[in-house]
């Protein structure tokens, strides 16, 4: 999934450069500190990693060309790579959080409103999410027991099939190197581990968020149906009454409806967003009547209820770098964030960033006005929000180019029509024939057979852009001439000098019919 280059979109890289570059000055000067050397230095780090970064990203925009073709050549070697890698991350996440189950202890006060007693009931929250994630627990205690042991496992099941989930929307919006990183962060980092050692509705409202974000993505499909965004913004307003974070759905939307799409007008993608936002707030206010009509209080109160919930703190600083686990995963997280901001410039007609950092944004915003709950205090999000901001911008790292040139012209740049043909095109526009390159394996996501797609560019008025041009080769219908094979006689011809193959003709003898 991409979007068209706009000033907004330079405008949100400044300040993705800003946010991580700040971060990446911040955790190498902590790093100094820590062993000793001045503060100062950990600003010369930062600077000297961002020109590293800068040089491989070059070194890949460079060798795209030889990378696509190895790619194409071996095509099911990386998909079986992928494959195995996928499952290896899986397995090796299962057993670090077995390893991790003895240390568990977190989230008793769950464990000792959901356990069963004989009269005991659920209590009603206006917390949503807290009142579901104790109604599945206190199930899972009714069919294993009242052992906490129970409900870290429930944890870790709720948390893994998140994870799997979202590895199978990040191939589909962002191809194989952005969803094994998001994966990879996912199984083995020990934020996620402890996360998942916790007793919290956060690993469940993790499971439906992905839910939604796949079922958006399903049903939104290659073209824009507004039906499909009813749906949408309905599921927006379940994941809203439930908790807060719904919001950045309505942004994963919008970053649906206003995602690129061939033959799709401006107002229909204004249409669509329309239509989700209107059923997003049509139908929470259905669900708040429902909350009202099955607790049997009134609907007024139960929004009173839930703004009250959410009525904020005021203005702080609700997040540090420590909460999210040890500085070497820091360092790795934002490390990888500095590929997004090279990354940007591989491409000057499309980009892929802009709602995930702007979903980080929202998500900053709320937490710094305290509008989070404690049960779901909005790091977890905030998380893995970054984790999918660093695998898209190292993924677009790894979209190659294809050198191009006109068969019928040879050497020169310049078309029969006098539109010049550019030599390098970024490989989301062009899909191969058998026997061209192809955006395949480990680089992308595999293309299927097409026509090469070209930006043709006026030669002799500076550049001005036309519309996009099909070339289709057409094959030969006639058959091909076979190939003379010399052959050997397996017995001997005499032919006599004497012979005269001349047949004697008169005079008066005439052929013509």
């Amino acid at each position: 999934m991409n979007w068209k280059k706009n000033g907004i979109s330079y405008l949100i890289w400044i300040g993705y450069v800003l946010m991580t570059g700040t971060a990446i000055v911040s955790l190498g000067s902590a790093m100094c500190a820590e062993v000793g050397v001045a503060a100062w230095a950990g600003f010369l780090a930062a600077a000297i990693y961002l020109l590293l970064v800068g040089a491989v990203v070059l070194g890949l925009h460079k060798t795209s060309c030889s990378r696509l073709a190895v790619a194409e050549r071996n095509r099911k070697f990386f998909l079986a790579a992928e494959a195995v890698l996928a499952v290896f991350l899986l397995a090796a996440g299962v057993v670090l959080r077995v390893n991790a189950m003895s240390s568990a202890e977190g989230g008793r006060e769950y464990f000792e409103i959901a356990a069963v007693a004989e009269g005991k009931t659920i209590p009603l929250l206006v917390h949503g999410a807290e009142y579901l994630y104790l109604q599945l627990l206190h199930g899972v205690f009714l069919l294993l027991g009242n052992q906490y042991a129970a409900g870290i496992w429930l944890q870790i099941v709720l948390q893994l099939t998140a994870s799997v989930g979202l590895y199978l929307i990040m191939h589909r919006l962002a191809g194989a190197v952005s969803a094994l990183i998001a994966f990879g962060f996912c199984m083995c980092a020990p934020y996620m581990i402890q996360a998942s050692m916790v007793l919290s509705p956060e690993m469940l409202y993790f499971l439906l968020l992905v839910m939604v974000v796949g079922t958006a993505v399903w049903v939104s499909g290659g073209s824009l149906h507004l039906c499909a965004f009813s749906i949408i913004g309905f599921l927006i307003a379940f994941c809203c009454y439930l908790d807060i974070n719904g919001i950045l759905l309505l942004v994963m939307a919008f970053g649906l409806a206003f995602s690129e799409r061939e033959r799709t007008s401006f107002g229909r993608k204004l249409a669509a967003a329309g239509i989700c936002l209107l059923t997003t707030v049509s139908a929470f206010f259905i669900f708040i009547w429902a909350d009202a009509f099955m607790s049997g209080k009134s609907s007024l109160n139960v929004v009173q209820a839930w703004f009250q919930l959410y009525q904020g703190t005021g203005f702080r600083l609700p997040f540090g770098l420590t909460e999210a686990g040890p500085e070497w995963e820091n360092a790795i997280l934002f490390g990888l964030l500095a590929f997004g901001i090279f990354g940007f410039w591989r491409d000057r007609e499309k980009e892929y960033l802009a709602p995930y950092v702007l979903a980080v944004w929202v998500v900053m915003t709320v937490g710094c006005f305290g509008i989070f709950t404690e049960a779901m205090p909005g790091f977890f999000t905030l998380y893995i929000l970054f984790v999918l901001v660093a695998a898209t911008g190292t993924g677009q790292c790894f979209r190659g180019t294809v050198r191009l040139k006109n068969p019928s012209e040879g050497s020169n740049r310049y078309g029969s029509r006098g539109k010049k043909v550019p030599e390098e095109l970024p490989t989301d526009k062009i899909h191969a024939e058998e026997g061209m390159y192809r955006d395949v394996g480990f680089a992308m996501e595999a293309g299927e057979k097409a026509s090469f797609e070209t930006d043709g560019q006026e030669a002799g008025n500076g550049g001005s852009r036309q519309e996009q041009k099909k070339i289709h080769y057409l094959e030969n219908p006639l058959p091909l001439p076979k190939k003379h094979v010399k052959r050997v006689l397996e017995y001997s011809v005499k032919v006599s000098d004497d012979d005269d193959f001349d047949h004697p003709v008169g005079d008066g003898e005439d052929f013509d019919l």
